[in-house]
């Protein structure tokens, strides 16, 4: 047994390191993402609050909702480190996107929250 920090840095298997990375990654942009949703609903998109709301909970449940989907994938047709690769890759190019949408010039004033 390990006893030392870098002896059990060493006992771990390479990937370790990767996937504890893109899971910090993934969970601090899933937060961010869902602290400012329902006010970018509110505030810039001017919706009714149940509106609102109800497209939080809807993103809310689509992120909870589509791992199952890519464990079918993993478990029956590609592999898990190919499908964790892949969608990452996926999931990082929607995070790409939301931001440069969000710092394009648009047509609605920029509104403080």
């Amino acid at each position: 047994m390990a006893e030392t920090w870098p002896e059990m840095l060493k006992a771990w298997p390479k990937t370790t390191l990767c996937i504890v990375s893109n899971e910090f990654c993934e969970r601090f942009s899933y937060y961010g993402m869902r602290t400012i949703l329902l006010l970018y609903f509110l505030n810039v998109l001017k919706f009714d609050y149940s509106i609102a709301t109800v497209g939080t909970n809807g993103f809310t449940v689509l992120c909870y909702l589509t791992p199952l989907f890519g464990s079918i994938i993993a478990d029956g047709y590609v592999g898990k480190f190919k499908t964790i690769f892949v969608l990452s890759i996926v999931y990082a190019l929607g995070q790409l996107g939301l931001a440069a949408a969000s710092t394009l010039s648009s047509s609605s004033p920029c509104i403080p929250m």
